[in-house]
């Protein structure tokens, strides 16, 4: 369920009363679900109220229209996924934890941010929004700030390029992932591309001393 909680620079007044919460957290599920079915064009105030079953008196008080939903839709799913990122981050990479074990776990992050149903729904919406934009710089300023603290591990030449661009070709590849592959191996041999792009040896981080290194490029 979408939290009801609101952000400051939203216009919709955090309610009060648990029920007005309960009502405004079913308004916000049902609009996600509508939104996956039908996309913005198919999303309509009543099929809204109906399925989440509450009143179009109740909606009109909390939302002047259909895209005002929509944009604290969008806010409050944002919001979420950031605080659920920097939640998981924190607490699934330790302070002595090696870059390997650090790069593992966030392509294992990533793809679980590409499976989350809210965020599929909103890219029916719009793919570009403001706050899938300010989240994405802010996943990446976070995951490059706690790749650098191994910044001795990477032999790049430049750590910073290197660890934006494996980013980016991870993330590209999880987008356009080949069919057939589970989320495990995906993210083993993602997480092997990486590495070696930013100079580990494939042995180093696949356990096998007789290991070809392919992408080794940067000894």
């Amino acid at each position: 369920m979408v939290s009801a909680g609101v952000a400051e620079s939203s216009p919709v007044r955090p309610p009060v009363q648990a029920r007005s919460r309960r009502t405004l957290a079913r308004i916000l599920d049902a609009s996600l679900t509508l939104l996956g079915e039908r996309g913005r064009d198919g999303l309509t105030v009543q099929d809204i109220v109906s399925r989440a079953g509450t009143s179009v008196g109740s909606f009109y008080a909390r939302f002047s229209g259909k895209e005002d939903l929509i944009a604290y839709v969008e806010e409050s799913v944002w919001t979420r996924v950031r605080e659920r990122w920097d939640e998981q981050l924190s607490s699934r990479i330790g302070q002595d934890d090696l870059l390997g074990k650090r790069i593992r776990t966030v392509v294992e992050l990533l793809l679980e941010a590409q499976e989350n149903d809210s965020v599929k729904r909103l890219s029916l919406v719009d793919g570009n929004t403001e706050g899938g934009s300010e989240f994405s710089r802010h996943l990446r300023d976070t995951m490059a700030a706690m790749l650098l603290e191994r910044r001795a591990e990477i032999r790049h030449p430049d750590p910073l390029a290197a660890i934006w661009l494996g980013h980016a070709a991870v993330t590209g590849a999880i987008r356009d992932r080949p069919e057939g592959w589970e989320d495990g191996p995906l993210a083993e041999e993602l997480a092997c591309l990486w590495l070696c792009y930013l100079g580990q040896r494939e042995s180093e981080h696949r356990g096998n001393a007789d290991t070809v290194d392919f992408f080794q490029v940067w000894s």
